[in-house]
């Protein structure tokens, strides 16, 4: 019931701190993108230049300011919808009912959904096996805390991100690769495709 409750289709909201300024700052490089657009959400401080990248703060390379949650795209409009090291910041329940659902929803039909998450699987092998230190562990599993938003809620298995995406009417879906190592992190990339005709989720 607590779940129905918070999760009933809204979206997320900005925490303290976030830019009020929101929307489209490049609109040059969305123009030049045609109907190939392609989005970068919580890009951060990587924001590599075949993207649109978004985020929630003004930073350098930052095309769209906005919430992952309240994007500034048609239905159906994007090709591709990527994030790196941004689900594990989402509750799974908000993640799950919500913003999976409102993404797919944003793609066209053949659009494609990649993300990159840490490999908790793999993390805990490692450390358990003393390959990783208990500190490193920490910090991939819980975040940085450095800064609002910089917090894990969540963690996956190859399982259950696959079946998250299963869930949201994504087909295709399937782990590209997993125990990839990235810094103190291993990593695993998923991605899944918005079926070709029909709705995108079904309920």
């Amino acid at each position: 019931v607590l779940y129905e409750l918070r999760y009933s289709g809204a979206t997320r909201t900005g925490g303290e701190g976030a830019d009020t300024l929101a929307g489209v700052v490049n609109r040059a490089k969305l123009e030049q993108m045609g109907p190939e657009v392609r989005v970068n959400l919580g890009a951060g401080h990587e924001a590599p230049t075949e993207y649109l990248n978004v985020d929630r703060r003004v930073l350098e390379g930052i095309d769209v300011v906005a919430e992952v949650g309240d994007l500034p795209f048609e239905p159906g409009s994007l090709a591709e919808i990527f994030s790196a090291h941004l689900l594990e910041h989402i509750p799974l329940e908000e993640l799950r009912r919500v913003l999976l659902p409102y993404w797919v929803s944003l793609l066209r039909p053949a659009g494609r959904f990649v993300a990159v998450v840490p490999d908790m699987e793999t993390m805990i092998n490692e450390c358990a096996a003393g390959r990783i230190s208990y500190s490193d562990f920490r910090e991939v599993a819980y975040g940085s805390q450095e800064y609002e938003g910089d917090f894990h809620f969540n963690g996956f298995s190859r399982d259950l991100l696959t079946s998250a995406l299963l869930e949201v009417g994504l087909s295709n879906v399937r782990i590209v690769e997993h125990a990839r190592r990235n810094g103190l992190c291993y990593e695993m990339q998923v991605e899944g495709t918005r079926p070709g005709s029909g709705p995108a989720v079904e309920r």
